[in-house]
């Protein structure tokens, strides 16, 4: 006696998730992979000089690369059950997506209450950056981060701008009133080369004197970093919750199916 007609729906559908499973498996690699490994993120994550933030961030992106693997060995395992109708591998497939859809929603829950904390712990260290650190002998991967931070975002500073580096340890060094990646740049794009200023005599002379902001603007960076930085943290962790939940709606579905499968083909043996 074969499968019932909702029995055999559900097997299909239970293919059909399990693909799903394995596109969502590739995303999460690619996501983690991108966390570790892509310039703008290790240069800008880096920026948080904060343990907690910097253990954080590379947690999660080693936490999605694992889970990206794990989800792509349940697709598999869910796919051969499906095939050979096996209630002891339907019912394990279901366990294992019932476990990894508890830790997802833990996980994405997390990750929303510790989103506060770690933009708190980027404005801290973004101020101690600025005041102490930038420069300064031993912080030198700390300096790169800011300058590439700086370049990227086109902002100067954390908040006020200019100002705030004339009461830092690198303003009392220097006789430049600001980083050179403070200024506006005829190469931001090509962050790899050495930043090269539109005019550094004007950037650094609107810089020091900003009475005329609005023609000031077009050789100096006047907005701070902060709210920038903090945006793109935003958004990313949005993308990563949202891939998390988005996941285990659909790992619901797929335990309901393998469920139903399971126990249609248990109701067969036992009727014959």
């Amino acid at each position: 006696m074969g499968l019932g007609c909702c029995s055999r729906l559900a097997k299909y559908f239970l293919f059909a998730f399990n693909f799903l499973f394995w596109i969502v498996g590739a995303i999460l690699l690619g996501v983690g992979i991108w966390v570790l490994v892509d310039r703008n993120a290790v240069e800008l994550l880096h920026v948080a000089t904060v343990s907690t933030s910097d253990s954080l961030v590379r947690g999660s992106a080693i936490t999605l690369v694992v889970a990206g693997a794990f989800v792509f060995f349940i697709a598999f395992f869910g796919c051969f059950g499906a095939c050979r109708e096996s209630p002891c591998m339907l019912m394990t497939y279901a366990v294992i997506v019932g476990f990894l859809f508890v830790i997802q929603i833990t996980a994405g829950i997390l990750g929303a209450v510790f989103k506060d904390q770690i933009i708190d712990e980027l404005s801290s260290s973004m101020n101690q950056t600025v005041t102490s650190k930038y420069g300064q002998p031993g912080f030198n991967e700390t300096t790169q981060s800011f300058d590439y931070m700086q370049r990227y975002f086109k902002c100067c500073g954390v908040i006020d701008g200019p100002e705030e580096w004339q009461y830092s340890s690198w303003g009392k060094t220097h006789q430049e009133p600001v980083p050179i990646t403070c200024c506006v740049l005829t190469n931001t794009d090509r962050i790899d080369e050495v930043p090269v200023a539109k005019n550094e005599t004007l950037c650094y002379s609107y810089a020091t004197n900003q009475t005329d902001t609005t023609t000031g603007k077009e050789y100096v960076h006047y907005e701070g970093c902060k709210p920038q930085l903090e945006d793109w943290v935003v958004g990313h962790a949005a993308i990563l919750i949202g891939v998390a939940f988005g996941l285990a709606i659909v790992q619901i579905f797929g335990i309901c199916f393998a469920c139903m499968v399971s126990k249609s083909v248990r109701s067969q043996y036992e009727y014959v």
